[in-house]
């Protein structure tokens, strides 16, 4: 910078990837002239650029870019994360999501749907997207529920509200570059997880099934659905994984990046 001190960018996605129906899409999509401009520069000029994931860390270090990698990572302090489950006469299958996902969840939509109507005590919540709720109109309104954004201190909160969480998305570039983030947080609630074959869900590997195809998504929703032993393996599972990526230890990370732009310098 102008005083001349070390700068490092963390970046939380490829903007340069991102999906023009994507809700940080006009705001911060390089289609924009003057954002891609600052986007560009802002990586030319950092000491280093900080990621959350190998695969986008690959994608940048193909421009020489000094790429770090710090995963995300959650306090287990936090008394939400650890408040007890709310009880429910449904086993509810989650949709966690932003607005403009309804092409992710397209592929699960007739799994999910089968489901429903196969097992009488099971009910859809879905979080954030109303054009995803709206999607599945063909099911009663006892057995599905929308929940609207929460402040970000409440979101354990809302996750408490699914019994299994499921992450669908379609295969694109800017999905390729995902971070693990949703599979941390479902460990951290100790949800077990159903989720497409995204490079970081497989290599996060803990605490749920990797779904590739329509089939697949149905016949692993149905085996946890009806296994309540693996379930509460699974999830024990995504917890211990989680552990590992509470905020203390991923501290002594982020200590060492601040440390090295000092350390080139010298």
């Amino acid at each position: 910078g102008a005083a001349n001190l070390p700068v490092i960018v963390d970046l939380a996605t490829d903007f340069t990837r991102l999906p023009l129906n994507h809700p940080d899409a006009a705001l911060l999509g390089v289609e924009d002239a003057l954002v891609k401009r600052a986007y560009y520069a802002s990586l030319q000029l950092a000491s280093g650029v900080c990621v959350s994931n190998e695969s986008f860390a690959e994608v940048l270090r193909q421009s020489s870019l000094p790429v770090d990698v710090i995963p995300d990572g959650w306090n287990q302090f936090d008394i939400m994360w650890s408040r007890p489950l709310l009880n429910s006469m449904f086993f509810n299958l989650g949709l966690n999501l932003i607005p403009g996902q309804i092409d992710d969840v397209i592929p699960l939509r007739r799994a999910v749907t089968r489901l429903i109507r196969e097992f009488p005590h099971t009910r859809l919540v879905i979080s954030g997207d109303l054009d995803v709720y709206q999607m599945f109109d063909n099911l009663p309104d006892a057995r599905k529920l929308f929940l609207p954004p929460m402040e970000l201190a409440d979101y354990p909160y809302l996750l408490a509200r699914m019994d299994l969480l499921m992450v669908s998305l379609k295969e694109s570039e800017f999905n390729r570059l995902r971070s693990d983030r949703l599979l941390l947080e479902a460990g951290a609630r100790r949800i077990p997880w159903v989720a497409a074959p995204v490079p970081a869900y497989v290599e996060w590997g803990s605490g749920g099934l990797i779904a590739a195809s329509s089939e697949e998504w149905y016949i692993h929703l149905q085996t946890l659905i009806q296994d309540a032993e693996l379930r509460h393996k699974l999830g024990q599972s995504g917890y211990q994984k989680a552990l590992q990526r509470d905020l203390q230890s991923l501290s002594k990370l982020w200590a060492r990046l601040m440390q090295k732009p000092v350390e080139n310098k010298i």
